[in-house]
């Protein structure tokens, strides 16, 4: 028997990893219980490409390069001067995995309507995204606060003039496909006292007259600021590069 050396005897061969549309029983299942039979070739063929593509070299490049490279803030200068808006630094990998998961709708489908499907598409929203969410390297929480978001703005959109093209030209950002035109969203509710009911949150909206609100403000599409000034203290951010946020905040005493 020749003995084992760094080049010669047992090597654990690489595992050979199935697209999961095809592999996962379970899954499959699922669609057959919440999905037409056959499955919609416009739905089958979709999940099998992605199938394969979060398993491609380039997509666990990403995922590599997110899990090594954490986030940070630089509060300084390359001159130690004080950095005013303490700039948050994100990996090439992570943002890279952003714009897949836009460009894959993973928010965009639950919105995209064509008429003639005979299925809630949150079904195959929510399949597509369980496949995406072994490679996102968690990019899927910035698309669940997204959803969120733009859900909530879909039922405020004819509340009133003042907040219906602002609401509008939000909600179209946050369920596009196109990067650099989609938005995504955060949440910040958390506070010191944490804990799931909100009925303690410190932070307070204060509606402004419409001599204070008209100030000449303008938010990124050129729209007014909202009427409202926000004072509190949020503990956590979450989503902290996103493009906009849903705040929580009390309006009065209850």
């Amino acid at each position: 028997m020749e003995p084992s050396s760094s080049t010669k005897g047992f090597f654990q061969p690489h595992p050979s990893i199935p697209p999961q549309y095809l592999e996962d029983r379970a899954l499959n299942r699922i669609i057959t219980f919440h999905l037409p039979t056959p499955t919609p070739s416009s739905i089958s063929d979709d999940l099998l490409r992605f199938s394969q593509l979060v398993l491609s070299k380039q997509v666990l490049g990403y995922v590599a390069d997110a899990e090594k490279n954490i986030p940070y803030l630089k509060p300084l200068t390359s001159f130690g001067e004080e950095n005013r808006d303490d700039p948050l630094v994100t990996s090439e990998g992570w943002r890279r995995l952003q714009e897949i998961g836009i460009q894959e709708g993973i928010v965009a489908l639950a919105y995209e309507r064509n008429g003639n499907e005979g299925w809630n598409p949150r079904i195959s929203q929510f399949v597509k995204y369980h496949i995406w969410s072994g490679s996102s390297g968690i990019v899927t929480c910035p698309s669940a606060m997204t959803d969120g978001a733009a859900k909530l703005l879909s039922k405020h959109l004819n509340d009133d003039s003042e907040t219906n093209e602002v609401f509008k030209r939000a909600r179209d950002r946050l369920i596009s496909r196109e990067n650099g035109y989609a938005w995504t969203s955060g949440q910040w509710m958390t506070e010191r006292k944490g804990g799931s009911d909100v009925r303690g949150t410190e932070t307070i909206a204060i509606r402004l007259s419409s001599e204070q609100a008209h100030d000449g403000g303008l938010d990124v599409d050129g729209q007014p600021l909202g009427p409202w000034r926000i004072d509190g203290f949020k503990w956590f951010s979450s989503a902290t590069d996103a493009n906009m946020t849903i705040l929580l905040a009390k309006t009065g005493d209850n």
